[in-house]
């Protein structure tokens, strides 16, 4: 796969929620490990464990702080834990995807430091997002792993401006309405993800532009790349909407609305 041009492999470390993407033990990722050592490519980790819990008991599965409960911060820290040790052992490049802790942060920075090839992402929505203000049967604030409180926010903030935090993305996890069980506000039974690739850019600088980032902080991935060409000029038929930085003083777009064909000939 990596000679026909896959540059990198995700896993999860505990069930996907989807049956037919199982998760990997650790056996699984020393032979991993070991095939991907001098290739270049990427590990990429869904990084919570299972740990031992107590019984939920009689809790309201509807309730947020229930769910919040069942997805503990020693589930990544500990996920988090393995991955280094791997990481220093082999050499492999791994990146961890979607960081809702800030507490697994001081291991990937001893990480780093002893010399592991590791980075780190969080989302839009643990920058934006908090335990405390999700309501009740609100099922449309489910992730995996969870949004927490405003406490662990903050130091998400402070470590995406030390550089501790590699990226923000927007971990883009959209599913039909009947998923997200918003009839029921069952947390328990809900669909694990929330559709923002639309709002990336608007949620990461409402907040950024007041916490002292400035437009140069707005980070990509495409970061120090040479590239070749760029947008000249945009014309609607046949009138320059857009040209060098400079736009047309009136919208001149119309709506595109999607017809079905009168016949099967009209295709």
């Amino acid at each position: 796969m990596i000679n026909a041009g896959v540059t990198g492999f995700k896993c999860f470390l505990i069930h996907s929620g989807v049956d037919e993407f199982p998760h990997v033990t650790v056996t699984d990722l020393h032979a991993a490990m070991k095939q991907l050592q001098g290739t270049g490519s990427v590990l990429l980790f869904h990084a919570e464990t299972e740990v031992q819990q107590p019984n939920g008991g009689d809790e309201d599965p509807c309730e947020y702080s229930t769910f919040l409960r069942s997805r503990p911060d020693i589930m990544e820290l500990e996920a988090i834990d393995t991955i280094t040790q791997l990481c220093l052992q082999y050499q492999v490049r791994c990146h961890i995807v979607h960081l809702s802790s800030a507490q697994p942060l001081k291991l990937i920075q001893a990480a780093r430091q002893a010399g592991a090839p590791i980075t780190v992402e969080t989302t839009h929505h643990y920058l934006t997002l908090s335990a405390e203000h999700i309501p009740h049967g609100a099922t449309q604030f489910k992730c995996c792993p969870p949004i927490r409180g405003l406490a662990n926010q903050e130091q998400l903030w402070s470590a995406l401006k030390e550089g501790q935090i590699d990226m923000v993305v927007s971990d883009h996890s959209p599913c039909t309405p009947d998923l997200k069980r918003l009839d029921s506000g069952d947390f328990s039974q809900a669909w694990g993800g929330i559709s923002s690739l639309q709002f990336g850019l608007s949620l990461f600088w409402t907040l950024a532009s007041k916490k002292g980032f400035s437009l140069p902080d707005m980070l990509t991935p495409y970061l120090g790349s040479q590239l070749q060409g760029e947008v000249y000029a945009t014309i609607v038929r046949g009138k320059i909407v857009y040209k060098q930085g400079s736009f047309s003083s009136q919208p001149l777009g119309k709506h595109l609305l999607l017809c079905q064909p009168k016949t099967q000939a009209s295709l």
